[in-house]
């Protein structure tokens, strides 16, 4: 993210709008952390649905605890109803296993995911509102508005990853792992990171420019995410079947297109309401 300074209008924001966006780069640093602990103590197919389900709601609570009660039309009610409805389907699976610690873990990540789209929101608006620093264009200062404080989030992460390394037992663990040489493995990785990337610089734009009613709109948007994974990894089934196998009954595919279209309809809603 660094090498966007050049580009915006960088600077130092004032006491507040540090202090939000501070809040939310602890939020998803520690969020990260007990995320990987999820995944390695239960099935990340299990997991996944029960955050997905959590965090909208958590968010709508939140939005309404920290800016107040939103007014949001029927259509987008209806439409927030659908996608959630849409995300939870086609990413369930049966046979979770439920229990205090499944709950607990599954709760306290979905919690900081929430937090830090709450503290991002009020970070960009913060900033948006008291920056005497800045001089330039409409289109400059709007990029400045989302880009400057994303950036100061990436320097505080990355603050906290490096006091990790103080502890003896997280740098053997680390620099105990081999390196992979493998040319194909080393560009698969770089893309993975790559899309990521990107996709964490879109999700906060996101964030950035939504209105506040919408923020739980937003974040049950996840829905088509697993819509794209579905039907891309049908395709990849298809032509690359060595690699890429799904055992699918007739009842989980019934289930996902039954999904899909829950989603569908209601990102239609939305763009009615638009």
């Amino acid at each position: 993210m660094l090498v966007f300074i050049p580009f915006v209008n960088f600077g130092f924001p004032n006491g507040a709008t540090f202090g939000w966006i501070f809040l939310a780069s602890l939020a998803r640093f520690v969020g990260l952390y007990f995320s990987y602990v999820a995944v390695k103590k239960f099935e990340i197919s299990k997991i996944v649905p029960s955050i997905g389900a959590m965090q909208p709601i958590l968010i709508f609570i939140l939005t309404w605890i920290f800016f107040g009660p939103q007014i949001i039309s029927t259509v987008t009610i209806f439409a927030f109803i659908f996608l959630l409805a849409g995300s939870i389907m086609i990413s369930f699976e049966e046979n979770i296993q439920v229990n205090k610690e499944y709950l607990g873990t599954t709760f306290l990540v979905a919690l900081l995911a929430s937090f830090d789209f709450i503290f991002s929101k009020l970070a960009f608006l913060s900033f948006s509102l008291t920056n005497p620093w800045f001089t330039g264009s409409k289109n400059l200062f709007e990029f400045s508005v989302f880009m400057t404080p994303f950036i100061w989030m990436t320097i505080i992460i990355s603050f906290f990853a490096v006091l990790m390394l103080l502890s003896k037992n997280a740098r053997n663990e680390i620099f105990s792992e081999k390196i992979v040489s493998d040319k194909k493995n080393q560009i698969i990785f770089l893309g993975a990171q790559l899309s990521g990337g990107l996709g964490g610089i879109f999700y906060n734009l996101s964030i950035s420019l939504a209105p506040i009613a919408f923020l739980a709109v937003i974040s049950s948007l996840r829905g088509v995410q697993y819509a794209f994974l579905f039907v891309l990894t049908l395709v990849l089934s298809v032509f690359y079947s060595k690699f890429f196998k799904e055992n699918l009954s007739r009842k989980i595919i019934i289930q996902k297109i039954s999904a899909i279209l829950l989603i569908i309809f209601g990102l239609i809603l939305l763009a009615v309401v638009q």
